[in-house]
């Protein structure tokens, strides 16, 4: 059995990335209604969306900013998308 489930919206996709990002500590400079609204974000599902914030963790990482307390910025998820 087959089921359907059609890519969240914009507004879905805010809802999704609030949720995921929760329990993240993110910088002020991260808009997540701005980035669910992105166009570079259409037909990202909720795994997309999720894989979008690990992603931007790991370009902090990526950065060298192991054993700093340091939050995603925005330039983070720029590099996700």
């Amino acid at each position: 059995k087959l089921l359907y489930v059609p890519l969240p919206s914009p507004d879905d996709r805010y809802s999704i990335l609030q949720a995921l990002g929760a329990s993240i500590k993110l910088a002020q400079d991260v808009d997540l209604k701005s980035i669910a609204h992105d166009s570079r974000a259409d037909g990202f599902s909720g795994a997309d969306c999720a894989a979008l914030l690990r992603e931007a963790g790991l370009a902090v990482l990526r950065d060298g900013i192991l054993g700093k307390k340091i939050a995603p910025q925005a330039g983070h998820t720029e590099e996700s998308k």
